[in-house]
């Protein structure tokens, strides 16, 4: 049974946890970052030589979207593989991301089984509280 509930889990976070795996490049400001995604996109120049020639920062990321402003969550979940987002503030930067893979959710990934057992502690425990503890309200 505990294993039909993770898997129910999961397919209930199907979008909060779905996996994307990026290249972001962070950049000083939204001109530079303008101006790089269209040297990238438009001239179809190497996005290692945009960084290097904008002093940018370059950096691989995984995550999942239940982490991501709502704004960009929705770009992201509308993207397709090879797709450039951005540009978007960050922190103090701006930047852009090019999502190199998207993968739902499953529950034979440790990570995503980890959550999905976490939930349901947290829900089993909530219903424990509900049941044995009487609040008394006085004035």
């Amino acid at each position: 049974r505990f294993r039909s509930d993770v898997e129910a889990v999961v397919r209930a976070h199907q979008t909060d946890w779905l996996r994307v795996r990026a290249l972001f490049l962070s950049l000083r400001s939204e001109d530079a970052a303008r101006e790089a995604l269209l040297s990238i996109r438009d001239d179809g120049r190497a996005v290692e030589e945009v960084a290097r020639e904008a002093g940018a920062d370059l950096r691989p990321e995984t995550f999942t979207l239940d982490g991501v402003d709502e704004g960009l969550r929705d770009r992201l979940l509308a993207a397709r593989k090879g797709e450039w987002l951005g540009p978007f503030p960050r922190d103090d930067a701006w930047g852009l991301l090019h999502v190199e893979e998207k993968v739902l959710p499953s529950p034979s990934d440790p990570e995503i089984a980890a959550k999905a057992e976490a939930g349901l502690r947290e829900s089993a425990a909530a219903r424990e509280v509900d049941v044995r503890v009487s609040w008394r309200w006085t004035k």
